[in-house]
């Protein structure tokens, strides 16, 4: 054989090799659970196993602890102030959820905390327990929303969000709170999504 053609084999190996090396090294993303907001059904990108699901959902659940752990304790507290006597855990994931879109919306802070703790805004009090009226964590219901507003925010899709995007204010009356797009409206909204904390 030629020289010139044992360099040419050479060279289409060794262009192989490193296209074999790049592929093994590419990152994958984290696989993610999908559920849609009309039905109660979940779908995974492409048929994931549920270990690797639960494995996933453990690892956001660790992130958002870690690096939230403050925010978690606050929303806590804010959901106990604002929604006595609320039986709904939608109705008190919505209160989460206003603080989020707040954040999100960039206008009443630049911080979940900052939003969270703005003067006359929300019902936060330092002692204000954890767990509300019904014997539920009000601490692990943060964790849960964080949880989807993180997943929401990283991929870019809508997991379990029960308040639309554009929803920043509430009132109450004692027995439900009423969620709207503008302060003191009366167009409130009516809890089309899927919830997944109803039965």
């Amino acid at each position: 054989m030629s020289k010139v053609i044992k360099i040419s084999i050479l060279c289409a190996c060794i262009l192989v090799f490193f296209i074999l090396l790049a592929a093994c090294h590419r990152s994958k993303p984290p696989d993610i659970i999908i559920e849609t907001a009309a039905t109660s059904e979940v779908e995974t990108t492409k048929s994931q196993p549920q270990v690797v699901e639960a494995q996933t959902q453990e690892y956001l659940e660790n992130y958002v602890k870690n690096n939230y752990s403050e925010e978690l304790v606050i929303l806590a507290k804010i959901v106990f102030g604002e929604s006595r006597g609320i039986k709904s855990q939608t109705e008190q994931a919505c209160i989460i959820w206003t603080v989020l879109n707040r954040y999100d919306n960039g206008y009443w802070g630049d911080s979940i905390k900052k939003v969270a703790l703005a003067p006359y805004q929300f019902g936060y009090v330092e002692t204000n327990p954890m767990i509300d009226d019904y014997g539920r964590s009000l601490y692990d219901l943060a964790v849960d929303v964080m949880v989807r507003w993180y997943r929401e925010k990283t991929y870019n899709i809508s997991i379990g969000r029960v308040l639309p995007s554009d929803y920043f204010y509430y009132w109450g009356d004692g027995a439900h709170n009423y969620f709207t797009k503008e302060y003191r409206s009366n167009v409130v909204w009516d809890y089309q999504y899927f919830s997944p904390y109803e039965a």
